[in-house]
């Protein structure tokens, strides 16, 4: 994301796959920060996202188990 343009990098932070693709690569360099890492925006994605996928099972559990 450092060689990413300012005006098109606050355009890519919206993607939680890039926070964490950033994190890894945080993790893995030691001199390298990342510009757009916010732990807490991809917390909140993958909470909804468990919550989305948690109440689309409840929906349609027995279509699952039938199948």
């Amino acid at each position: 994301m450092t060689m990413v343009p300012e005006p098109y990098r606050s355009y890519l932070a919206y993607n939680p796959l890039v926070h964490v693709m950033e994190w890894i690569r945080e993790s893995w360099f030691t001199h390298y920060t990342s510009p757009v890492i916010d732990l807490e925006y991809t917390t909140t994605w993958l909470i909804c996202l468990w919550a989305l996928a948690m109440a689309s099972y409840r929906v349609r559990w027995r279509r699952i188990i039938a199948a």
